[in-house]
């Protein structure tokens, strides 16, 4: 039966791996022996009413949010450059030790 169903919605489905704790395995496996569900209909269940319950963004929101912190640092004196600034900062980790 498992496996028909793979099949004739194969085209809708797309495998994925998951790691559940042991706790999460057994409540899932008696949730599905009670519900006549397979464990993986009840994990896509919960996706779509975890995803159902997520803000809404948009690419809109996103660009007024990176506006909004646009020039965040132009006032700070030590800022001037920021690639020396990031060159500097990661100079201690790239410093190769001569012998």
């Amino acid at each position: 039966m498992y496996s028909s169903y793979i099949m004739k919605n194969s085209s809708e489905l797309s495998r994925t791996q998951i790691y559940l704790t042991q706790q999460q395995q057994l409540q899932l496996a008696q949730v599905s022996c009670g519900s006549a569900a397979t464990k993986s209909a009840l994990i896509r269940q919960a996706i779509d009413q975890f995803l159902a319950q997520q803000p809404k963004t948009c690419v809109t929101d996103k660009t007024q949010h990176l506006q909004s912190i646009f020039g965040l640092w132009a006032q700070r004196d030590d800022m001037k450059d920021p690639a020396s600034v990031v060159l500097q900062l990661r100079q201690p980790r790239y410093m190769t030790t001569k012998s």
